[in-house]
């Protein structure tokens, strides 16, 4: 009976997440295109501290880029921090620091490749809870409040949520729903509820920083580099 107590309570607050992923001819609003950014005062904020890392590397996915950004500054819960890394690319880094001066903007300081820009992230950013952005993603406005409502369950190590695609040319028709992860989104056969999980999605991640510091950063030997699609960092 506990179990199934609790079990309710977190389905209560679970209400899953939406991202939308832009590269590769995606677009994903999930439907909450309706809702609008509210200011909340610092003092207003519950739970732990929340900042979000994007990983960009190329010029040719500013607007994407600026997308995503522009995402993150508008949630109804507002980060606490933002940090934009830029994988050895200096004028896109000279470009996204000039746009946003309040932001942190840092370049990748280890070797090139997602997993040494995300670890950079880590080091930027002092928040409790730290999430990732891909740069061709954006997040639903309610993001960071429903992501960060998992972490009142000291239980909860990570949190992520649905990753929905749109085609802006419409789908294939011979493309089945179970193979969505093949372009980075949620697939048929994932939870639809709040679950536990092996492993979540880059696009839509978020962990403790406790877990880095236990179980140290991503792997610099494995992880994607450019267009190389090497992950499982």
């Amino acid at each position: 009976r506990d179990f199934a107590r609790r079990l309710q309570a977190r389905r209560r607050l679970a209400a899953r997440t939406g991202w939308r992923r832009k590269g590769r001819g995606l677009r994903s609003p999930f439907g909450l295109g309706q809702l609008t950014a509210a200011a909340v005062t610092a003092a207003d904020r519950q739970g732990p501290t929340f900042g979000a890392v994007v990983c960009a590397y190329t010029l040719d996915r500013f607007d994407d880029l600026i997308e995503a950004i522009e995402s993150l500054r508008a949630q109804r819960r507002p980060l606490d921090a933002i940090a934009v890394v830029i994988d050895h690319n200096d004028e896109l880094s000279a470009r996204v620091a000039q746009r946003y001066p309040e932001l942190i903007v840092t370049p990748n300081a280890y070797k090139r490749g997602l997993s040494g820009a995300r670890n950079t992230g880590i080091e930027a950013l002092q928040t409790d809870v730290i999430a990732f952005l891909d740069d061709d993603a954006a997040a639903a406005p309610d993001w960071s409040e429903r992501i960060v409502a998992h972490y009142t369950d000291d239980g909860v190590i990570g949190a992520g949520g649905l990753i929905r695609a749109k085609w802006l040319t419409g789908r294939p028709a011979w493309f089945p729903d179970e193979f969505d992860w093949v372009v980075g989104c949620s697939y048929r056969g994932m939870p639809t509820v709040v679950a536990d999980v092996r492993n979540m999605i880059g696009a839509n991640m978020s962990l403790r920083r406790s877990v880095f510091e236990r179980a140290g950063v991503f792997s610099t030997e494995v992880g994607r580099v450019g267009k190389k699609p090497v992950g499982c960092e």
